[in-house]
């Protein structure tokens, strides 16, 4: 972040004894209401590891597109063999 930008919070009412131990409550900037949210709109933090040379193609692949990332890459590859292999149950 760049040392102009701040963060800002709406601050909520904070007992006293948080106070002294130096905690704050902050409203938070978004919370969807139940069915605003897919599991394709969120993600997962997870580890993976993948072999030397896949991971070089990915990066060379996201390096040429400009704007992706490797975790966006990955995800877009993914979500093409899900969706194919979804419709594939469908007809099935």
């Amino acid at each position: 972040m760049s040392s102009n930008m701040k963060k800002t919070y709406e601050e909520l009412e904070t007992s006293d004894e948080l106070k002294a131990r130096g905690f704050r409550r902050i409203k938070r900037r978004f919370q969807p209401k139940k069915g605003e949210m897919t599991l394709k709109d969120c993600q997962v933090i997870t580890e993976v590891r993948i072999d030397a040379d896949l991971y070089n193609f990915l990066r060379s692949k996201s390096e040429n597109s400009g704007e992706r990332s490797i975790e966006k890459l990955l995800n877009a590859i993914l979500r093409e063999k899900f969706e194919k292999e979804e419709a594939g149950k469908l007809t099935a």
